[in-house]
Order: C-alpha cells, then structure tokens, then sequence
C-alpha cells in the first residue's frame, strides 16, 4: 500500500503545473556567524496540508507522541512570517527524506525522520519534491536560508539481534522486519552470501560500550542498522543523495545527525573530496554559488563540570588543516553547563571555566552552534523556573557562534515533542521576550563576534556571572545573577581607565539593578534575584562615597568547624552595619553598633561545607560601603541519620508480579534497591541509594545510570505537602505526605514542590537541583540536598523520604507505560492505571 502511494505522489509531483526553473533555489552563502538558526521538527510544527496526514498504515494519530501528529513542508512555509517575525535568519528542518513508517514492533513511528528508507525522496507525509522547493525558494526570497539535517551514520530499524550475537555467523541471532527501498541499502540479509559480500552494513548488534570507540562506530546505535561508512560504494551512494538535494532543491546548511558514530575519515571524504563527479558535499555546494555551505555535526559528548575533556573530543570532528572534516559543530559542552548554572543552580565559575576552554580549543568561536535544548533531551523548562529560562536566553543571545532556538522554547513549551499547531502565537509574553532577545543581538556585533573575557564568577554557589565582549576597542558587560535571591557585591576590577565612571544599561531581565562605577573598578554591583543585565561603560564624573567606612577585624582563609562564628570590625560615619554571606543580601545579619566597632554572629547550619566567604557593609545615606571578603572554608561534621537495607529481589512491584519490559537493553534488577543511608551536615542532607546490581549504562547516560528512574519524594516536618504522587497512579502510603519531590535518570534530574502539582503533572520546578553522584564499583547513587534546596528549614528531625524505582520514557518527562504484560519498553503484569513503581524504600529521620 505505501509504495503505491508514494507512486501516486510521485507522478503528481512529475506533472505538476510548477515551473521549477523560476524559483531561486540557489543564493551565495551568507555570513553565517550573523545567523540566527530556527530549528523545526517538522511533524510537530505546523500542518498545512491535512491530506498527507494518513496514508494507509494507521501511522497518523495526533493524540499519540509515538505516530506521526501531522506537522509538514507547506505548514513550515505557511508560518515563515512568524518565524521571520520572531527574528530568526534560518531554519533547521529533521530529515525530510522517505523515513520507515512504523519501527518492527509497531510500538514507534518515524515521524521523526532520522529513519531513513531512501535518501532522495521526500516522505509523502511531508509532502512532495515541489513542496520543499516551494519552500526553499518563499525562504531566499526573505533574504533567509534552509538548513536539512541529514543522516549517514545509519538507515531505519529493518534488523536487530535478539537472544545473542555471534561474529562468526553473522546471520545467526538475526531477525529480519524488511529493507529500506534505496539500493544499494536494501542489501541487508546477512544470510544472503551476495548481500554479506557487498558489505553494505556492519551486522553488529547494539553497542554495548560506548566508550570504545571500534563499538562506537560499527555496531547499532539504538537497534538502528549501521552503515559500512568506510565502504566506498556507501560513501557514493550517501555523497549523491546529499548533492541531490543541495542541486535540487537549494539547501544552503547540512547539520549532521550522530556525527560521533562514524569514523573521522568518512567525514574528510564525505564533506571535502574533490574528484570527478563525486565531489564533497563543500566543493560541490561552491558548484551552486555557495562559497561557505555551512555543516556542523551532532557531537553530543558527555562535558563533566571543570573538565575540558568534551571539548576536545567535539575538537575532533573538524579534522586539520591537512585532512579537515565537518566546518562546526553542535555546542554540546556549553549546553550542559548552561543547564547546570541557570537550571540547575551550580556555582557560576563552572560556566567560567567552560568560556574559557572554550577559547582555549576553538581559537574561532563564532563557528560553534549554541543551543540550550533540543528535540532529543527535556525542555530547559521541565527542570527549571521561566526566569532561569530567560537568563539562558541571554546568555545564549550573548556570546559569539550561532544560536540555535528550538521550536516552541518562543511559547514557553515544556514537552519535547509537543505539536505547535495552535501554538503559535505572535501575542504572547514568551515570544514578545524572545523576539526582543534575538533583536538585541542582531543590534549589538559584540554578542555574535567579540571576545569574552570572565570578570567575577563564584565558585561557592549559585552567585555572579560578569563577562566583557570586546572587539576593536568597543566593549559590552554582561552580568548574571543566578541566585533566588538580591545580590550585593563590589570591587571588581573593569579596566585601567580613571575617567570610566559611569554605566549605560542596554538591556534587563528584571530591572532594579544598580551600578556604581569609580575610576574602572565596579564599586558597588546590586542584582535583583535572576536579574540579567547588559550594559556599557561611560565616561564621567566618580560619586562621591563620602567619608564612611567600614572594615573587618577577622583574619581570611580558616577553617570553620562550628555552626556559629562571631565577626567583629570597625565602622566609621555609617548610619548602620549587615554582615552577608557569599553576597547574599536577602540573609543579611544585622551588626551591633558600638561607637565605631560593630560585631556580629553567622548561623551555618544552613550552609553547605566548603569554601565560602562573608562580608560587612556599612549604609550611609542609602549607599552601600562594602569591605573587603573575608574568605573561610566551612568543615562541620556529617552525622548518619539512618540506614534501612532493603529485601533484594523485592523490585516486582505492588503486588509482586510487575515485570521488566522486554527489549534486550533492560537487565534483570536494575530497579532493585538493596540499601538507602541518610547523612545530614547541619541541614543539609545526602541519600546514598544502593543497588542490588550494577548500573546500566547501556545507553551511555551523562549521569552515570539507565534503564533507571530513582524518584524521591520529601517529607520534611515543618511543612503541609500533599498525598498524590505524580504520574504513579497512587498516593504516599499511611496518610503520609510530600513537600518537595525529586526525578533522576541519566540525562536529568527535575526537582519540584507542591504547587500546580496533581496525578498528572509534577509541580512548579524549583531552580536548584541536588547534586549528583554515581559510585559505580558500590553501584550507588548519591544525592546531595542542600539546605537551601530544602527551603532553609530550622530541623531535619522528623523529615521522611519515600524512594521509588521505575523507568522513564515517551516525552522523557512521562513514566513508562504499565500493561498486563510486558512488551519492548512497557512494564508487564499489572493495569494501566496501576501504581508505577518496581521498588520503594522509606527513611525516617529520627
């Protein structure tokens, strides 16, 4: 029934009426630093044309995340005026190309894209060669470019190995559900000699190791059959249908999908060769009038906090100067530490450090592609407050390379795959604010081709963030705030110029922020809590501070193994005196005055160990005088709250039946929790959660854990919470209740309170999120909950968690389906709408 279809489409597209000759396909390539990149899944933005929706195989269902919801090529043109309208200069489609409709086990479908059946023809649920034209032409003429996301590294899902896997016998093990309809990638029967011999594909089962990279590259990634991609007749095959489509139909970008999965030497000769008529995708793009055919490759690596290891394998892909490879690449170490310091509330000098080491492997930022999520990882916003979100924003619309913004991040979208098809709207205070965020940049060079230099950051906790952009003698300041609460600092150094005494604000998240500047040097710096400011340095007159002053009597750099310390110093002509901690103006102590001394006394028991510094500032007629930091290094003791061991072999759920879904990549037990330990420093508080077996790390998970979502649910004395536990079809057992609720697996950690929290949803994010810790040779997991995450409580005593154990999947924010029985990613032996969980553990802080 397909084939015919796309037959039918196929003669409509030959006798259409459409003259392509008169189309501008092909325009020369632009400065693509000064871009703005728009990136669209296309099933899910925009549908135009309701009558490629079904086509015969029940794949269209737009109430399903898991079938095609109807989104295609004449919508994204329909919408142009809203995306050129938002500012955005580009746009970044998934693969348009014919896709396997449904996966073997009629479970997905690939409405995505990325599963290709044939390179060089359009999917008829996206509509037909002319529909792309039609759009790549309605783009030039807007002065703007199309960017297609192609694939080499693998096809669709047509075999798979199940119940083993012998390198000898390739043929043994393996089960066949067809072939892509393209030659030569329809020789796929490692039974067949003839097929074996051309060699087309690795027949290789899942990768198990992620780490060696010989795996990496010739086995599956996620069951999908990998390419011989150093087979010379699938380099042709794959560089033709990539010519095809910049010829045909004008594509001026190509972002490449799993770019890490196949070998360096693919991309020299796929993106750079220049024999005969099988020229690269570069040489042969410049046939077209394109000088800079722009491509950048998915190199999603792992990018740990100070460590610089990810930008150096990312460095890889663009090869030398000798043998070079893909021109840029996806930004994947920078967007985890975005979100780790606007999310997720980590000290700002780890995005400090990534700034640099960025600079440091990338001597020319401004060919990196910036990001802050995409259609493969939760929403910015699933783990973090709409302000955190804005700070992102402008940290990405303020650095040089190319940002990317992701379809629905302009409307506050939460979910990852979400269609946009009534979402569009130019009216609301998510795309007003995105607009302006992109407008700025297009006025101000600096963000998109200036030096950053780091000005102040804070290595504590969450804190300060100052950066200068800097070309041609002409300057531009960034400043964060990622605190939830007003910041108060001064004496950071600008630069070496008397007369730079005043500030210029150009942009605010918040407004209310206040700069003195005197002789070059920031006197006084005062932040509203998740303020983002931009502004310049003026010339100009230095306010007069008066005579007031006041200074600290204590010594920097000890040890403090006490929960109180008493601080004292002198005053002179103040009208009154605080203390602060780490700049922290909300939790400020107000000092004893005694003629011209003051003393004051620090509770740390809501502080977490490590270094931290203290200040005293003097108020005189509402200015603020601030001494200089005192720096110390808390050391109090951590105290074991409780121990429960668990009954391993316990994760069957309520009733003891439940079992693990059936695909291979899931491990017996993993669910399992064999004993959970409470520690507390101060109120501060650490789960050690061990397994009864060893982590899955089948899928190679930045957190260190698979195939495992570990959710905690906190009960702390002081509080009234609620019963329903999100998403689990049940309620806190013995009328207990939960104030804050916590969901990890390993790629995210969402952190939670009560409020707009029910059965369906988890609630209103919170900014910080616990830190996390995996001891693979224990296979344990550690949290870290930091008081201030806990909302400062007074006691711990009394506080009960509720651990539970399950697996997350569908919009990475859902939990697995439950059913009578299992099947490849759904859990068995239980309703519907029964409890969701394989093991649970309760500690009681006694």
């Amino acid at each position: 029934m397909k084939k015919y279809i796309v037959l039918l489409i196929t003669l409509l597209t030959i006798t259409a009426c459409q003259d392509s000759e008169k189309l501008l396909l092909h325009v020369p390539s632009p400065a693509w630093e000064d871009q703005i990149i728009y990136f669209i899944m296309t099933d899910r933005f925009f549908d135009g044309n309701p009558a490629n929706n079904e086509l015969g195989e029940g794949e269209y269902d737009p109430t399903k995340n898991t079938h095609f919801n109807g989104g295609d090529l004449v919508g994204i043109q329909q919408q142009l005026d809203y995306i050129e309208e938002l500012g955005a200069t580009a746009i970044w489609i998934t693969p348009p190309v014919l896709n396997q409709w449904w996966n073997p086990d009629h479970n997905f479908t690939g409405y995505h894209g990325y599963w290709a059946s044939h390179f060089e023809k359009v999917d008829p649920h996206y509509g037909n060669l002319e529909d792309y034209k039609r759009l790549s032409d309605a783009l030039h003429r807007r002065g703007m470019y199309l960017v297609q996301d192609v694939v080499t590294n693998h096809t669709g899902d047509y075999m798979r190995y199940e119940g083993g896997y012998d390198s000898v016998d390739v043929a043994k093990f393996y089960v066949n559900y067809g072939a892509p309809e393209q030659p030569p990638f329809d020789l796929n029967d490692p039974a067949n000699p003839a097929h074996r011999e051309a060699a087309i594909y690795h027949f290789t089962p899942t990768i198990a190791d992620f780490t060696d990279w010989k795996i990496r590259v010739t086995h599956q990634m996620a069951d999908l059959d990998d390419l011989n991609t150093t087979n010379p007749k699938v380099v042709e095959a794959l560089i033709k249908a990539y010519q095809y489509w910049i010829e045909t139909v004008g594509v001026d970008a190509y972002r490449f999908d799993t770019a890490i999965y196949v070998e360096n030497e693919f991309w020299n000769r796929f993106v750079h060769a220049g024999e005969g008529n099988l020229k690269g995708i570069f040489p042969f793009a410049k046939t077209t009038g394109r000088e800079q055919f722009y491509t950048f490759g998915e190199t999603w690596v792992t990018a740990p906090p100070m460590d610089d290891s990810g930008e150096m394998e990312m460095k890889a892909y663009l090869g030398t100067t000798a043998k070079p490879e893909m021109g840029a690449v996806l930004n994947f170490p920078l967007q985890q530490s975005i979100k780790r310091v606007f999310a997720d509330g980590e000290p700002t000098v780890q995005m400090a450090y990534r700034l640099s080491s960025l600079q440091r492997h990338f001597p020319d930022p401004t060919t990196l592609v910036n990001f802050i999520d995409n259609h493969d990882m939760v929403r910015f916003r699933a783990l973090a407050t709409e302000e955190s979100f804005r700070q992102a924003m402008l940290f990405l619309m303020s650095i040089p390379g190319v940002p990317v913004l992701y379809q629905g991040s302009e409307q506050g979208e939460k979910e990852s795959r979400a269609p946009l098809f009534n979402k569009l709207d130019t009216s609301s205070a998510q795309f007003i604010f995105s607009k302006k965020m992109m407008a700025f940049r297009k006025e101000n060079e600096l963000t998109r081709k200036g030096e950053v230099r780091i000005l102040a950051d804070s290595d504590r906790c969450p804190g300060l963030l100052v950066y200068r952009l800097e070309k041609d003698g002409e300057e531009l300041y960034v400043a964060f705030n990622t605190q939830e609460n007003n910041l108060l600092t001064g004496d950071i150094f600008f630069k070496n110029d008397t007369l730079a005494n005043g500030v210029a604000e150009v942009i605010s998240l918040q407004g209310g922020s206040k700069m003195v500047m005197d002789r070059g040097k920031m006197q006084q710096l005062y932040l509203p809590p998740k303020e983002g400011v931009v502004f310049k340095i003026q010339k100009g007159e230095p306010e007069n501070p008066g005579s007031a002053e006041v200074r600290v009597f204590n010594p920097t750099g000890v040890q403090v193994e006490t929960p109180t310390l008493f601080v004292r110093g002198s005053v002179i002509d103040a009208d009154s005196v605080f203390v602060m901690l780490d700049g922290n103006l909300d939790g400020r102590i107000q000092a004893a005055q005694k003629e011209k001394t003051w003393e004051a006394e620090f509770d740390f028991k809501n502080q977490a160990n490590g270094p931290h510094f203290w200040q005293a500032v003097a108020i005189r007629e509402g200015r603020f005088i601030i001494s200089k930091k005192v720096d110390f290094v808390l050391e109090l003791p951590e105290i074991e709250r409780a121990v429960v061991r668990d009954r391993t072999g316990d994760d069957r759920g309520p009733t003891g039946r439940y079992e693990y879904p059936s695909d291979p990549t899931f491990a017996p037990r993993t669910m399992d929790i064999k004993k959970v330990s409470a520690f507390t420093t101060g109120n501060n508080l650490r789960l050690a959660v061990e397994m009864a077996e060893p982590l899955s790390t089948v899928w190679s998970p930045h957190n260190g854990f698979d195939h495992l979502l570990l959710m905690a649910f906190i009960d702390l004395p002081e509080k009234d919470g609620m019963a329903v536990l999100p998403k689990m079809n049940m309620e806190v057992p013995d009328e207990g209740e939960w104030d804050l609720g916590m969901a990890a697996n390993g790629w995210r950690i969402s952190m939670f309170g009560t409020e707009g929290a029910g059965a369906e949803a988890y609630g209103r994010a919170v900014s910080q999120k616990p830190r996390l810790r995996v001891i693979p040779e224990n296979n344990t997991i550690e949290l870290l909950f930091a008081a201030s995450l806990l909302g400062l409580p007074s006691t711990l005593d009394g506080a009960t968690i509720h651990l539970y154990t399950w697996d997350s999947g569908g919009d990475e924010e859902g939990l697995r389906p439950l059913a009578p029985k299992p099947d490849g990613f759904t859990f068995g032996g239980g309703e519907e709408d029964g409890p969701k969980y394989m093991d649970k553990v309760t500690v009681e802080l006694k």
